[in-house]
């Protein structure tokens, strides 16, 4: 998916609207089959996205977002974060498109622990793979920074109070531990039941920021993580399969519930 992204891009081809729907469906049809943990998981726990609105940080163009939509309860909606000016564009493009698009709220915008700018490191070879930067760290290879804005949840939804959020999910490559730390109150004042959560030690590190953060941040906030799997089944963590995953492939999908 990489490469034939890549060769596009080189092409020009993102630049014809009729190129950007056969990639739309394609990039649909890989998550689907190879990635997307889920849809399969609310179709075996249905009651995760009901009663409230869903958060998707890191939305990128629109595929988790759809599938949230899908499952929500009449009234409610999924807030799509998405930094990107061009993955923000196809995400606007494809909700006017998909029947659940309307119950989508797209938000061009990075997500951390306060409101403000960033620089968004732009990956020529993956579009879900761009990184925020921090100050003095070494800008990563074949990147291209990009200022974007910059908020916090909570800062977000205290403004549109009362948004009553079931689940937030989060998939920032590396950044994760700044989306948590702005979306404390958040969290606590719902209290939000659900988080489900990309953990990859690697990227976390390679922007400075220490690996155990995230998890130590989630229990400390009243959740019990689990390891999620593409089947949509969990399974305890850590535990030494769960740390066999991570190192085969770098990440893991954790999802947590808020201890009752």
């Amino acid at each position: 998916m990489k490469s034939a992204y890549a060769l596009a891009r080189r092409a020009g081809l993102l630049e014809r609207h009729w190129f950007r729907r056969v990639y739309w469906h394609a990039y649909a049809a890989y998550k689907r089959t190879l990635e997307d943990p889920f849809a399969a998981l609310l179709r075996q726990q249905p009651s995760i996205a009901r009663g409230g609105s869903i958060a998707d940080v890191g939305a990128h163009i629109g595929y988790t977002a759809m599938v949230f939509a899908r499952a929500l309860d009449p009234g409610f909606r999924v807030f799509a974060f998405e930094p990107d000016p061009a993955n923000a564009t196809l995400l606007r493009e494809n909700l006017a498109l998909e029947i659940a698009g309307g119950r989508v709220v797209p938000v061009e915008a990075a997500v951390g622990s306060a409101s403000g700018k960033a620089e968004l490191m732009r990956s020529a070879a993956h579009p879900g793979d761009h990184r925020i930067g921090r100050a003095g760290r070494p800008l990563l290879e074949d990147r291209t920074p990009v200022t974007v804005s910059m908020l916090s949840l909570d800062e977000y939804f205290e403004a549109r109070a009362p948004e009553s959020l079931v689940l937030v999910k989060v998939d920032v490559q590396g950044f994760e531990i700044e989306v948590c730390l702005g979306m404390a109150r958040t969290l606590d004042r719902g209290p939000v039941p659900w988080v489900a959560i990309e953990h990859s030690p690697a990227e976390a590190g390679s922007l400075g920021f220490d690996a155990r953060a995230v998890p130590a941040f989630l229990r400390e906030h009243g959740y019990t993580p689990r390891l999620l799997h593409r089947d949509g089944g969990t399974a305890p963590w850590p535990s030494p399969a769960a740390e066999a995953l991570l190192a085969r492939r770098g990440y893991v999908d954790l999802l947590c519930e808020r201890n009752r």
